[in-house]
């Protein structure tokens, strides 16, 4: 958890509006912007305008429901930032990357590549899956196609918890040889 994840708590709804795209949450967040300005424009241009009590009043209210409501936004960070319980497949779906996997472990990298893509197609945000895809296009020599992998990867969301093994994989990757492959070859063989 970033202190960057945090600063989204300092606007009503923003939070889960940022990090799920909820609409509700944005609702809430207009609803805090449009109390802001009616409060703003009530104190500072025509206090006379709105038949609403002193300015003095709603100031208070105001700043305690954005303090509530910022307590509500710290309190479910965590929970926004765990991945979806939907990011992986029911007991009725196909399992594309268990089959990758044992794809990968035979050495069929067609078939790998085609069940990964598959997976990243139903489940976007699939950090596994997008590592291994990266993994298979490195022991393919495929250093470019590895690279622009791991940078799609480090654009998700959920990858903040994966930064151990993508510094392992660009290390990997920036190091590779021609050697690795033919080992690979002959150990396959």
């Amino acid at each position: 958890m970033n202190l960057s994840d945090h600063w989204l708590c300092l606007w009503p709804g923003l939070p889960r509006l940022w990090l799920r795209g909820d609409w509700n949450a944005l609702a809430c967040a207009v609803l805090f912007a449009g109390a802001l300005n009616l409060t703003l424009i009530h104190t500072f241009l025509w206090p006379l305008w709105v038949p609403l009590p002193s300015p003095l009043w709603l100031w208070p209210i105001l700043s305690l429901v954005w303090i509530a409501l910022c307590w509500v936004g710290w309190r479910q960070i965590p929970d926004l930032l765990l991945v979806p319980t939907g990011a992986q497949p029911s007991a009725d779906q196909p399992d594309f990357l268990a089959e990758a996997q044992a794809a990968y472990l035979r050495g069929h990298w067609e078939e790998t590549e085609i069940l990964l893509r598959r997976q990243l197609r139903q489940y976007p945000d699939d950090i596994a899956a997008g590592m291994m895809l990266a993994t298979m296009f490195r022991h393919q020599g495929k250093l470019a196609a590895a690279q622009q992998q791991l940078r799609d990867v480090r654009r998700w969301d959920a990858a903040q918890h994966w930064d151990f093994e993508l510094e392992r994989e660009s290390a990997a990757i920036e190091n590779w040889q021609p050697e690795d492959s033919d080992e690979l070859a002959k150990d396959l063989q």
